[in-house]
């Protein structure tokens, strides 16, 4: 009789000779088990241990969003209209992973862990290696004073969430990513 896995499949147990040494039969966990992704393009998946800095995605877009489930939402629907997607969930590491991506956008909530979407924006703005990535500000702020300080800090463009629906968002982010002049 066998033990068979989640996939119904014997496992592989290797013939070894008859000697006084125990058998050994390598194991594969049941559940794959992955490193932590940072960033995926053209369906190949960068993990942690493979970031290196100054990569240039060409059509990657910084998603910067702190709650789980509009982030996962995003991102899928960014990555079926064919974008690759970074994600930071707070704002240090959104003006870490700016730097060391130099993406074509980044889509920038305001209120984040660490720092905030202003301070992230002031970052990336003072950074000459970066600071001419174009900024959308994506935000639940819609105050005429949160959006006027978002602007003079540098964003081109000011959606608030409850008004946007997210594909109208893909759609606007491909617009201009394919009117944007390559550098």
């Amino acid at each position: 009789m066998y033990i068979t896995n989640m996939l119904n499949q014997a496992p592989q147990i290797p013939q070894q000779p008859a000697t006084q040494e125990p058998l050994s039969i390598p194991l594969t966990p049941a559940i794959p088990v992955k490193q932590p992704v940072i960033a995926e393009e053209n369906n190949q998946t960068v993990q942690a241990s493979q970031v290196q800095p100054q990569i240039n995605f060409g059509q990657a877009v910084l998603l910067v969003e702190d709650d789980p489930f509009l982030s996962s939402l995003m991102k899928t629907k960014l990555e079926q209209s064919g974008l690759s997607v970074i994600l930071a969930t707070d704002g240090e590491q959104a003006i870490e992973l700016a730097e060391k991506y130099i993406p074509r956008v980044v889509l920038l909530d305001l209120i984040l862990p660490k720092k905030s979407g202003f301070e992230v924006l002031e970052a990336i703005r003072n950074n000459p290696q970066i600071g001419n990535i174009p900024i959308v500000i994506l935000s639940n702020l819609g105050q005429d004073s949160d959006v006027s300080k978002g602007k003079d800090l540098g964003a081109i463009e000011y959606f608030i969430k409850a008004k946007t629906s997210i594909d109208d968002l893909v759609g606007k982010v491909q617009g201009f990513l394919q009117g944007q002049k390559l550098s």
